[in-house]
């Protein structure tokens, strides 16, 4: 059985951190661009933030990207009933990259 390459483990778990942090913070009152700044500022301080290239999430319904959209600059308030997804990734050009995506009832 091969290996898993430590670096692909490393950042697994960054990712992996950002997205259950993030997952915790999320409530009624919040706005989206407080949940990405939590993805984010966790990834940066891991020294990955200029790997993490798009938006933690996106709503879901009708079409599968659509508001609220969690980004930076978006001051959209979440409110009970929204639903969106959680993704935060750390992308490393011409390796590979990560993004954890879970289905929660």
């Amino acid at each position: 059985m091969a290996k898993i390459p430590e670096e692909y483990v490393k950042i697994y778990s960054i990712v992996l951190k950002a997205h259950d942090e993030v997952i915790t913070r999320i409530r009624p009152g919040i706005k989206a661009k407080e949940v990405d700044k939590v993805a984010r500022s966790i990834i940066t301080n891991e020294g990955y933030g200029q790997y993490f290239t798009h938006r933690t999430g996106h709503g879901l319904g009708l079409d599968v990207h659509e508001e609220p959209y969690i980004r930076s600059g978006s001051d959209i308030v979440l409110k009970e009933g929204m639903v969106f997804t959680v993704e935060s990734g750390i992308y490393l050009p011409g390796k590979f990259g990560v993004r954890i995506v879970r289905i929660s009832p």
